[in-house]
């Protein structure tokens, strides 16, 4: 059994504190920004973000009300100010933000082992991510998190999605 502290004292767990730090780094959060985690589960991810960059503002959003609730429970817990959404970001439209409001998005996709299947992401990686695109502004930043079997498909759902070209 893994300690508490391996979660950063999380009452409800996800993913470890070093790994959503690296990925938040990665992204260059700076004050005022959008930060938004569309899949957003305990919030794990959101909370050690706004841990190492408290100027910008957090959203998670999550289609399971379970994992809401948890994701309310543990930036309780930890005193972080998140927005925490209920909405299903594989639907057209399902991320209720405006087009182009985000400046930045991590997220870790269901690997298909504790959340999601390897049948259901073939569906669901291209409808998620084309719905962040929507959200993402045109010089946002994403990083995304999937397991090596997942990666093609993350490449050719990133392929097809149609890219802007206006400024």
């Amino acid at each position: 059994q893994e300690s508490v502290n391996a979660y950063g004292g999380l009452q409800h767990r996800g993913i470890k504190p070093p790994e959503a730090w690296a990925m938040a780094r990665t992204l260059n959060i700076r004050a005022n920004e959008m930060v938004l985690d569309p899949m957003c589960g305990s919030g794990g991810l959101l909370l050690e973000a706004a841990r190492g960059w408290p100027g910008a503002n957090f959203v998670g959003v999550d289609i399971d009300q379970d994992q809401v609730d948890r994701c309310v429970a543990n930036a309780a817990q930890v005193g972080l100010p998140l927005q925490v959404l209920m909405a299903d970001v594989s639907s057209q439209g399902g991320i209720p933000l405006p087009t182009a409001s985000v400046d930045k998005i991590l997220v870790d996709l269901p690997f298909g082992k504790k959340f999601g299947s390897l049948d259901t992401n073939p569906d669901l990686y291209p409808s998620a991510l084309r719905e962040m695109a929507r959200v993402l502004r045109k010089r946002g930043r994403m990083v995304v998190l999937v397991d090596r079997t997942n990666l093609p498909l993350l490449y050719a759902s990133l392929a097809a999605i149609p890219r802007s070209t206006s400024e």
